[in-house]
């Protein structure tokens, strides 16, 4: 499994959002496609998916869909232990 942050997910869903980094969409769909390629399933930490809904809008609903319905994403609580996890890790 990977987990994606906020700004991953922005590319993913806001294809148009503005970035500094060439190319990033074009490296989002690609990791992407490496990731369904292999079975990966991805992880949405649950304040990553907060912030991604906050500047969404109306496209809120339809992201929720394609989270929730598609089995390569996985949302997931995101409590202090898996801080604590990700920190030791990272």
């Amino acid at each position: 499994m990977v987990a994606f942050d906020s700004t991953f997910l922005t590319f993913l869903f806001i294809p148009s959002a503005p970035c500094e980094t060439e190319h990033a969409k074009e490296r989002v769909d690609y990791l992407i496609g490496s990731l369904q390629g292999s079975g990966e399933r991805i992880v949405i930490p649950s304040p990553a998916l907060a912030e991604l809904l906050i500047g969404v809008g109306h496209s809120r609903s339809q992201i929720l869909h394609e989270l929730t319905h598609s089995p390569k994403f996985l949302i997931a609580s995101f409590d202090t232990k898996a801080a604590l996890r990700v920190g030791i890790v990272g």
